[in-house]
């Protein structure tokens, strides 16, 4: 399995916990989740599943991703 990572910078202020609240819309939404910390969401891409895991680890200003695929990747895309 591979695995991508990179950085998105995000404009202050922002709040992943609020954003993945306004995405799930319906506590049943399997498709969206929320873990405290982390937001993953279950993607298919190419016919290859892929999670992505969306972290506000970098400060407020930057969110790391890490995307877990079905596939190996050519490391990592971007700097965290």
């Amino acid at each position: 399995m591979g695995t991508a990572r990179f950085a998105i910078e995000v404009r202050t202020p922002f709040r992943l916990d609020l954003t993945v609240w306004a995405l799930r819309r319906r506590a049943h939404n399997t498709i969206d989740a929320w873990g405290g910390t982390t937001y993953t969401r279950t993607l298919v891409v190419d016919g290859t599943p892929v999670l992505p895991r969306a972290l506000a680890a970098l400060g407020p200003e930057r969110l790391r991703v890490n995307a877990d695929c079905g596939r190996k990747t050519r490391g990592d895309v971007g700097a965290p």
